[in-house]
């Protein structure tokens, strides 16, 4: 599901939860399958590069459907630090 709402981006906590085999959140069963991923932002104390491992786990393809979803006129983001 898409959103045409003024928002760029925007988490689809229904989907997340209807879908999820603990029956509360995909979202956290990726985010601890991927765990190794936050381990430099945790040493290095980086707010920044945690934020952009937690998109990019939340966001297609990690995640599909992803749990951040993008307003259809945004065709492609780009993370960096």
């Amino acid at each position: 599901m898409t959103t045409t709402t003024g928002t760029a981006y925007r988490i689809d906590h229904d989907t997340d939860s209807d879908r999820a085999s603990d029956g509360i959140s995909r979202y956290s069963a990726y985010v601890r399958q991927n765990a190794g991923k936050f381990s430099w932002a945790f040493e290095e104390r980086d707010a920044v590069e945690f934020a952009a491992v937690a998109f990019e786990i939340a966001s297609s393809p990690i995640m599909s459907p992803g749990y951040v979803l993008d307003h259809p006129r945004i065709l492609a983001t780009r993370l960096s630090s």
